[in-house]
């Protein structure tokens, strides 16, 4: 009777969401996911820590929302994190989804490359909300739990990881094409958002930090995070920013924001980041 129960929701919940599910999600792993979410995981590495949350995420989507189909995604995440898997947290382009999510995305994958292993629970924990609070918005008008709760949640949990990121002040990241140092068009925006920003500071303090993918020898990348984050300071200085305002460096595929293998061409990883402080 239980498991003809389940069935019924776990129909129910494929049916509200037509032809979309997330990544992972089983229909037949309805019937796991009560295993999952009672075994007794043991936190302390970032991957173990990262299944202990994606086990949370599980019993709130199978338990408070009902979902037992959505909950069979998480249910794949953390186990995959069980086995030692560093899962990464959705695109939120996958889901044709925009703005705030998409911000956050990609404030999210820098902060988790620099203290995934200097504070896992908190890093694990922001993936999964971040992945629980787009799986909500995903739902529409059909989530049975407000977007905006979870959102919070995440928020709290990204200060928590990256707390030196949420104290230093505004953070801005200029993407550049394969192989390429120079300027687009939505990288030039960025530059005009960042001048606009500080034009309140009465002594504005700029770090122009430039990285790559992996594509290429780590000399190579040097070389090229460096152009990169040249090449931001001079725009940035031929907008009024004073040169002696500004630090520069590179850290070529040292720290990337998406970890992949070597030779991956990575869009997230071409980038500078710019970094505000001062008054």
């Amino acid at each position: 009777m239980k498991a003809y129960f389940r069935m019924m929701i776990a129909g129910a919940g494929l049916a509200v969401a037509g032809c979309t599910s997330l990544p992972g999600a089983n229909l037949g792993d309805t019937f796991s996911v009560e295993g999952f979410l009672n075994e007794d995981l043991q936190g302390g590495s970032y991957t173990a820590e990262l299944a202990k949350a994606y086990q949370d995420v599980a019993a709130d989507e199978a338990r408070n929302d009902v979902n037992w189909y959505d909950a069979t995604a998480f249910y794949r995440k953390g186990e995959a994190a069980a086995a030692g898997e560093e899962v990464q947290p959705w695109d939120p382009a996958t889901f044709g989804l925009t703005g705030a999510p998409v911000q956050a995305y990609q404030q999210m994958l820098p902060v988790l490359a620099a203290n995934k292993d200097v504070r896992p629970e908190a890093c694990a924990r922001m993936v999964a909300r971040y992945d629980y609070w787009i799986e909500q918005l995903r739902e529409g008008d059909h989530s049975c739990t407000d977007p905006g709760v979870v959102q919070e949640q995440y928020a709290k949990a990204f200060a928590e990881c990256g707390p030196g990121f949420a104290g230093a002040g505004p953070r801005w990241i200029v993407y550049f094409g394969f192989d390429r140092f120079d300027l687009t068009s939505e990288a030039r925006g960025v530059i005009d958002e960042v001048v606009s920003a500080v034009q309140g500071y009465s002594s504005p303090l700029l770090s122009i930090v430039g990285h790559t993918d992996t594509v290429g020898s780590k000399a190579y990348n040097q070389r090229l995070s460096e152009r990169r984050a040249a090449t931001v300071y001079e725009a940035l200085e031929a907008k009024g920013i004073p040169g002696d305002a500004m630090t520069t460096a590179g850290r070529s595929e040292l720290e990337l924001a998406v970890p992949t293998g070597d030779g991956v061409k990575e869009p997230l990883n071409r980038r500078v980041e710019i970094t505000a402080s001062g008054q």
